[in-house]
């Protein structure tokens, strides 16, 4: 198990930093934070491995391209690979604002 826990602990990390927090707002039109986290936590509830969760957030989180893209974090990160022809975030950048992406391309690094 990572970071000391046994097999018999039941442990869950979620990690919300500024990144979420800068977002909320988008966020709460369609999906109040307390009902996503919600759906959230009954998605991953069972997964034995952090790679389990990793691999279902990389198939099923999806948000639209400009909100993305329009994230400073997201933006710094991740921008400069774009304009490099690095991918998969060049193909990324030439998506359309309005089109849904999947932002978790490895997840291995979940």
């Amino acid at each position: 198990m990572e970071l000391g826990s046994r097999r018999t602990d039941n442990v869950a990390s979620i990690g919300v930093g500024w990144s979420y927090i800068s977002s909320v707002g988008e966020a709460q039109l369609n999906h109040p934070p307390r009902m996503m986290f919600r759906d959230y936590m009954r998605s991953v509830a069972g997964m034995s491995a952090r790679i389990m969760m990793g691999e279902w957030l990389a198939q099923n989180v999806e948000v639209a391209a400009g909100t993305f893209w329009g994230n400073g974090v997201n933006a710094t990160a991740s921008s400069r690979m774009a304009s490099q022809g690095l991918e998969p975030f060049a193909t990324l950048r030439k998506v359309p604002p309005d089109k849904l992406i999947k932002p978790f391309t490895n997840a291995k690094a979940i």
